[in-house]
């Protein structure tokens, strides 16, 4: 019960102000995302003449797997720092 009335205070006002805007309904953009996407990838098929994907690919991969990378060592080293033989605190 308490935990009602403080969600009700908390999301009554929110509920309140949503239900003073009008109704909205999604725009036919947003609709047809799917022929829109098409579309771009229609427009970009030919450009592979004068940019090399393969090599843009790689590249992308090679960025993104250096980032994984460095997540996973800090999130290793920060690990490693709380066991307190290691370096740890209290």
């Amino acid at each position: 019960m308490i935990t009602e009335a403080l969600l009700n205070i908390v999301f009554g006002p929110v509920t309140w102000i949503l239900g003073m805007l009008p109704d909205w309904s999604p725009g036919p953009e947003l609709v047809n995302l799917d022929t829109s996407v098409n579309g771009w990838f229609d427009q970009f098929a030919g450009i592979g003449v004068w940019v090399p994907w393969p090599i843009v690919g790689t590249a992308i991969a090679a960025v993104l797997a250096a980032a994984l990378f460095n997540v996973v060592a800090r999130l290793v080293l920060w690990i490693y720092s709380l066991v307190p033989v290691f370096g740890g605190g209290s």
